[in-house]
């Protein structure tokens, strides 16, 4: 596994990034002058096969307190673009699909998206690990056509039927036309729809509700939104009331001390921290979303959209690598009914910005992959997330990146 701190990686934090960043390989101690191969960063410094664990560390005052504890393990995985060009036909490509099918065909970075490749795998070792819940946060196709739905399910299908929780969301590619709209919740719609997870599926789901959707296990709260509209651009904004509704359900799960998570498509924040709004990329109505997050503020914030992976967060003034050895700030203006400060403990909103799951191209900056983390829910520390991974294809398998998070963000 790989450990790289925030003033060698350029997506964790906004510092400056020296001009040849080294890397080093926890396992064996070497450093390399670019990522290291599969081989050389799974092996020990014997040789022998090992992959770095990342297990949630509990605070030994908390094992011993007999107070209820809860940890959530969440995979986040995005941005998978299936393509299927040649299932269109000409009367198909009389919108905007012609453009992005244009763009797929004829741009190599597009075509480097493989998800019939890399999903099995991931799908493998999601399996594997047995996570609490997996969030993914839109952008299953390339141009929404019923084919790359059809392939999108298909391909999923083994983790979708194997009893674990998914959450899922849209991507402003999933609703790419208005002829497209409906054609996602016509294949996902059992795990778009929020509820209640019980007996192995989301109880209550409905695919009519409006946004935010609410997906409930256990304490924890995760509420996906769609921005997601079809517009020439790649921009978006929330339908009519949707971010005061979210603000009123992470009201109701602050006073309810449960731990909230939020997963939309854009970024709020993008890799150097500072506010994601590029022109026609971005959210319109971003500024409002943001206000929302920081005045209710859940404990993590999930997107994809930038094929660019990082993390950042608001409020964050000490690097934490995890909860065990590191104490953290936040500004005064937290909401002083958060159950974590109440407690005596403050923490940051973390935002993930998962890249994508899929992308195996030449740009190592989009190479696929995944982030695993863990969400809290204590009665000593209150709620908050936790051992940060990231996991990064290597040409054969996704592998272990342990990943600080940032010193500081623009506030």
């Amino acid at each position: 596994a790989l450990r790289i701190s925030p003033r060698v990686h350029p997506f964790l934090c906004a510092r400056p990034v020296p001009a040849k960043p080294t890397f080093k390989c926890v396992n064996s101690g070497r450093h390399f002058a670019s990522p290291p191969t599969a081989q050389q960063y799974s092996t020990t410094a014997d040789g022998a096969q090992r992959e770095e664990p990342n297990p949630p560390k509990i605070p030994a005052e908390e094992q011993q307190s007999g107070l209820p504890a809860r940890t959530y393990k969440i995979i986040h995985f995005t941005d998978v673009h299936f393509f299927r060009p040649s299932s269109l036909r000409p009367s198909q490509l009389l919108n905007k699909s012609v453009v992005g099918v244009l763009n797929g065909v004829l741009n190599k970075k597009k075509r480097a998206f493989k998800p019939d490749q890399l999903l099995p795998v991931f799908i493998e070792q999601v399996l594997e690990k047995k996570p609490d819940l997996c969030i993914f946060s839109g952008d299953l196709t390339t141009v929404a056509s019923e084919p790359e739905f059809d392939a999108a399910r298909t391909v999923l299908d083994p983790l979708l039927t194997s009893g674990l929780p998914v959450a899922m969301v849209p991507g402003n590619h999933d609703r790419y036309t208005a002829e497209a709209q409906g054609r996602m919740e016509s294949r996902f719609g059992e795990w778009m729809g929020g509820g209640t997870w019980r007996n192995g599926r989301w109880e209550g789901a409905s695919v009519d509700s409006p946004w935010p959707r609410r997906f409930q296990l256990d304490r924890l709260v995760v509420y996906g939104i769609d921005p997601c509209v079809p517009v020439i651009l790649s921009g978006g904004y929330h339908h009519p009331g949707e971010i005061e509704r979210l603000g009123k359900c992470l009201a109701e799960s602050q006073a309810l001390a449960n731990p909230a998570v939020v997963v939309g498509h854009f970024p709020i924040r993008g890799l150097d921290g500072a506010a994601y709004d590029k022109i026609g990329h971005s959210l319109t109505d971003r500024d409002e979303l943001e206000a929302v997050i920081r005045t209710y503020p859940p404990v993590a914030y999930l997107s994809g959209h930038e094929h660019r992976w990082f993390i950042n967060a608001f409020d964050c003034a000490t690097k934490v690598d995890s909860f065990d050895d590191a104490s953290v700030e936040a500004s005064p203006e937290r909401s002083a009914g958060r159950s974590s400060e109440a407690s005596g403990h403050r923490h940051p909103t973390y935002m993930l910005g998962c890249g994508s799951t899929t992308f195996d191209g030449e740009d190592l900056a989009k190479q696929a992959g995944f982030f695993e983390f863990d969400v809290v829910s204590s009665e000593l520390r209150g709620n908050f997330a936790a051992n940060f991974g990231r996991y990064q294809w290597d040409g054969q398998r996704y592998l272990l990146l342990h990943v600080a998070v940032p010193l500081s963000v623009p506030s």
